[in-house]
């Protein structure tokens, strides 16, 4: 009896022995090794929110401020415990944005662009009462920022989540600190269930996927600059334009009543939601629409709704559409994303006779000067021209300027002279040399 009791005390030792070091084992890395852990108690573990905002390249940042939600789930396994759990830092869940800011890292891709900022340590200040394990849940709070100015804005928010597991342990001279957390996506910005996807929410981020937190939440922002009030729009006066692309024509010989062919290509931003068959542009001369037959086919005509029957073009988003222009009128866009890029080209098809030039301008700055330098030639702004927030235009100008009859300026006049008389004295000499040996002369 007395070698079985040793045998089961033996045992049990042993067993005692393993368990304090599978908990030795989970304490170094809790969630499944997914957690990150605190080097020691005097430097624990902070965690950080980031935030992505995408937009279309040269949108400027409104005034936003982003804030985060915090749902308590449970502590040490306990949901109906969840309100013990203490509150997060409120200054550290919320992230303003503002034009002119520095961001902590800006991503330029394609046409857009991605400005992300990090808050500050969640866990900044805040007292867990005791060890333990405290479940938090992550997301972000919708519609804090608000359309203004009486601009057409579109905010999209995240419906990304996160599960917080934070590991709280006793101080050796009292108190708690964290000592581990792990964070888990529960779902992606668009609301999409994750496959607990394990990441990196600490502050500054790993050096490999990032310089900030995992732990982040992105939203886009598209505006139009244009109309107040879109339905009725007046594309006779120029704050209200997007885009104009204007006909001058110049020269003695230049006609004020011949039209100009063009065609144009629209590209609206990948971050613009049910993008439409065409955008409206007008044909306006002398602060008027006059869009009528002389400038594109009437399957592409249109009328904005009864009351204001302003005609417009249909400018197609998948397909080039032509346009005719003469001299003092100009195309309006009135609805054009910024960041919608375009290119307009001068088909030549008309321009007979004329020199062809174009300048471009972009947020108030001439990006572009091109002039073919032949008669007859079309010319073309290039593609990749983007609609900025502020001053944008094309400017096309055709010039026909009188020419001499015979195709001689007054500068060639002397060396044609020199020539002839050249050519006149090498036929005389010749026709002398002829006479001579005819005659028997030597």
């Amino acid at each position: 009896m007395m070698k079985k009791s040793k045998l089961i005390v033996t045992i049990t030792l042993a067993l005692v022995l393993f368990c304090a070091n599978i908990g030795a084992v989970f304490a170094a890395s809790p969630n499944n090794e997914g957690a990150f852990v605190a080097p020691d108690e005097s430097t624990p573990v902070k965690v950080a929110i980031t935030k992505n905002l995408t937009l279309p390249y040269g949108t400027i940042m409104p005034e936003a401020t982003f804030e985060f939600a915090v749902t308590k789930v449970s502590v040490d396994g306990d949901t109906e415990a969840a309100d013990l759990a203490p509150d997060l830092n409120g200054d550290n869940l919320k992230l303003e944005y503002a034009p002119g800011d520095l961001y902590m890292y800006v991503l330029y891709e394609g046409n857009l662009t991605t400005l992300t900022k990090e808050t500050g340590d969640i866990f900044q200040g805040v007292i867990f009462p005791h060890a333990g394990v405290y479940v938090y849940e992550i997301t972000e709070i919708p519609d804090t920022y608000t359309v203004g100015n009486g601009r057409h804005e579109v905010m999209t928010w995240s419906d990304a989540a996160y599960l917080l597991n934070v590991y709280v342990d006793n101080k050796s001279d009292g108190g708690t600190y964290v000592y581990a957390v792990g964070a888990i996506k529960e779902q992606d910005d668009s609301g999409i269930e994750g496959s607990g996807e394990k990441v990196d929410p600490t502050p500054g981020g790993n050096g490999m996927t990032g310089s900030h937190s995992d732990m982040g939440f992105t939203n886009t922002y598209v505006k139009t600059n244009g109309a107040d009030d879109p339905d009725n729009p007046r594309p006779f006066v120029d704050s209200e334009v997007v885009l104009p692309i204007s006909k001058t024509v110049a020269g003695a010989l230049a006609s004020k009543e011949q039209y100009f062919g063009f065609s144009v290509n629209i590209t609206v931003p990948s971050l613009v939601v049910d993008v439409p068959d065409y955008y409206r542009a007008y044909v306006v001369e002398n602060g008027e629409v006059v869009t009528s037959y002389d400038n594109a086919d009437s399957a592409i005509l249109g009328n904005d709704p009864e009351g204001t029957r302003l005609s417009f073009i249909m400018v197609s988003t998948s397909a080039t559409t032509q346009f005719m222009l003469k001299d003092g009128q100009k195309l309006a866009f009135v609805d054009l994303p910024v960041g919608t890029t375009y290119d307009v080209t001068e088909t030549g098809e008309f321009s007979a006779g004329y020199i062809a030039s174009v300048d471009v301008y972009w947020n108030d700055v001439h990006v572009v000067t091109s002039a073919t330098g032949n008669i007859g030639d079309g010319t073309t702004t290039g593609g990749d021209q983007r609609i900025g927030e502020k001053g944008n235009s094309v400017d096309f100008t055709n010039t026909r300027d009188v020419v001499t009859p015979t195709g001689l300026t007054m500068n060639e006049i002397p060396f044609v002279v020199m020539i002839a008389l050249v050519i006149g004295a090498i036929v005389a000499f010749v026709t002398v040399k002829s006479r001579k040996r005819a005659g028997g002369y030597r």
